[in-house]
């Protein structure tokens, strides 16, 4: 049987148990004056970050050191500003920081916006934070406590967010976007490893298994925009094809109940990250993934989730007619309504894709109140002529799925 290397926390529902989580603790995790915490509960920024609209601010608002660091500059600068002194000395002490906050920008070289280019952002990165610790110095401030390094940021270990980088640049979970003649997103390896050394890696591989097939690594993302606990950003190496393309799966979530998934072909030369495709993504059960798999002919077989509807789609598209029509138009379409899988053949370097049916690992569960969905899953162990998972339809069979369907199911 296939591994599945997302969503190891799942549930039966195709929920991630992070993200089940998340939706709990956004609840809990918001600060007496409405600022943003992450979910460790560190401090953010001395500013509003939903109302971030420079490059700066959005790299301040999205960067877990950062941020605290410009809230200790806020307070320090409070606390110097409240010194005695005569006016003289205020004044100076104002012209002074209003230099240093102008100066900021030319000197760390940072983006207009924060995610036009991501080798900029990771420049920009170190340079702000030694910016930041010296001015807080200056100021006779104190610097916000730094953040633990786990084991997972070891030698040789690609850092998430380099990742990331293709991922958001190249379309991330806006998919429909029209790139137009923006070239493929690269990343500089030294470049990104220098602007994300600061970011603690979690190592998520399974216990006792340290082969490639079992690593999973993600990094917490931070947006302090975001009054709840934080993202993540995680990656699975599926494998690399003779070619010279890897392919990897990925995972990402913003803090909320989404949870968007995908494979990224990647061209790596040991300097750069190139970014070939980014291939089906879809949130849970709406076309996420559930494992994936490089063959010996250099295609990666994937297995997505799908709702009731998106199988009745599939029955419908193979036999030549409508979805919209009765009984397919009730059937439930939800990022929590898991019924089947997809499963495809994927050329990593083109992007091309061939259906090759799809899969019941198990007696699919529908609600008590969803007659369509009940309906679907006779008229499946009908038409395989057992009750035993997993079952599978070819193109084919799920043809005549669509029969049984629609002369059973029928309103």
């Amino acid at each position: 049987m296939t591994k599945q290397h997302f969503g190891r926390m799942r549930t039966p529902a195709g929920l991630n148990l992070r993200v089940v989580l998340a939706a709990v603790l956004l609840l809990l995790l918001t600060t007496g004056d409405g600022c943003a915490q992450t979910a460790a509960g560190r401090p953010g920024p001395g500013f509003d970050c939903e109302k971030a609209t420079t490059g700066l601010e959005q790299i301040i608002c999205t960067d877990p050191v950062l941020g605290p660091l410009d809230g200790a500059l806020t307070e320090a600068w409070k606390t110097r500003r409240a010194m005695p002194g005569d006016t003289a000395t205020q004044e100076a002490l104002l012209a002074d920081q209003r230099a240093w906050l102008r100066a900021r920008i030319g000197t760390c070289a940072v983006p207009a916006v924060a995610d036009a280019e991501p080798n900029q952002r990771f420049k920009a990165i170190p340079c702000l934070i030694t910016l930041y610790r010296q001015r807080i110095a200056a100021l006779g401030g104190r610097l916000p406590a730094p953040l633990p390094v786990p084991a997972g940021n070891r030698t040789g270990v690609l850092h998430p967010m380099c990742l990331e980088a293709l991922w958001h640049v190249g379309g991330g979970m806006e998919q429909d976007d029209d790139p137009g003649d923006r070239p493929p997103p690269v990343v500089d390896l030294a470049t990104c490893r220098a602007g994300t050394a600061h970011i603690p890696i979690t190592d998520r591989s399974v216990p006792g298994q340290p082969t490639t097939e079992d690593e999973f690594f993600d990094a917490e993302r931070t947006d302090y925009s975001f009054q709840g606990p934080a993202g993540f950003f995680g990656y699975h190496l599926v494998g690399r094809t003779a070619s010279g393309i890897s392919i990897y799966s990925v995972e990402d979530s913003g803090g909320g109940t989404g949870l968007f998934s995908a494979l990224l072909t990647v061209r790596e030369d040991g300097r750069t990250l190139n970014l070939v495709q980014v291939l089906p993504a879809g949130d849970r059960c709406t076309g996420g993934l559930e494992s994936a798999r490089l063959g010996a002919d250099g295609k990666v077989r994937t297995k997505s989730y799908l709702t009731p509807a998106d199988v009745g789609l599939l029955m419908a598209e193979a036999a030549g007619h409508s979805a919209e029509e009765p009984p397919y138009d009730t059937l439930a379409s939800c990022s929590a309504c898991c019924f089947g899988l997809r499963v495809d053949d994927v050329d990593p370097a083109s992007g091309d894709t061939r259906l090759l049916g799809v899969t019941f690992d198990e007696r699919p569960e529908v609600p008590d109140d969803d007659p369509s969905g009940a309906c679907l899953v006779r008229a499946v162990t009908r038409t395989a002529a057992t009750a035993s998972f997993p079952i599978h339809f070819d193109e084919a069979r799920l043809v005549t799925l669509d029969r049984t369907f629609r002369a059973s199911c029928r309103r």
